[in-house]
């Protein structure tokens, strides 16, 4: 157990003879080894016994730096349902969902790295789906995913449907209606 606090994950201390120790916490035990890598990284990072404000920064931005990259090749991190889940990485008003994004990827593999991420853009579109069903509810729409979402994105080229483009078809169809009541009015 990690002294000082039970919630920590992890901690450095020292040895009488200065060795660091990293002390892991019970409750993680027998995560998968790219769970443990950030923690390990930013433990290793702490080499100052006095630990200062700006040394955790670094070790902090560094292990971010680490835990989206593994994401990035490792997607279901996001999702393992263990201590060490990252309920929000890098969307504040979703737990468990992460933007993600790939660069310099040769474009003899974009093909694999299509079918490799095509798992994950269907449990997006069901989520995707199920956040529609919520604008209908509370707006009294009839907003339909095939008819008014999907051609606003690139899905047919193998793009995403995000968020965004659940917004820009309520704004249509808020315009629309906005339109439909003006000219009803004016013509009363």
């Amino acid at each position: 157990m990690p002294p000082g606090s039970q919630q920590l994950f992890a901690r450095v201390t020292y040895a009488p003879g200065g060795a660091r120790i990293v002390s892991l916490n019970p409750s993680i035990e027998g995560e998968r080894l790219e769970m443990l890598m950030p923690i390990l990284l930013h433990e290793a990072i702490h080499c100052d016994q006095v630990g200062g404000r700006f040394e955790e920064i670094a070790a902090t931005a560094i292990d971010s730096f680490f835990w989206m990259n593994l994401l990035a090749v490792f997607p279901d991190l996001a999702l393992a349902g263990t201590p060490l889940e990252r309920l929000r990485t890098n969307n504040p008003d979703q737990a468990g969902v992460s933007y993600m994004v790939l660069h310099a990827v040769p474009h003899r593999n974009i093909g694999m790295v299509q079918e490799y991420f095509a798992p994950l853009r269907v449990h997006r579109n069901a989520r995707n789906r199920k956040m529609l069903d919520n604008i209908n509810r509370l707006t009294g729409l009839k907003l339909d995913f095939e008819r008014d979402v999907l051609p606003l994105s690139r899905a047919h080229e193998g793009g995403s449907v995000t968020e965004r483009h659940l917004m820009q078809a309520l704004a249509r169809a808020d315009a629309l209606a906005l339109v439909a009541d003006s000219v009803v009015a004016r013509y009363r």
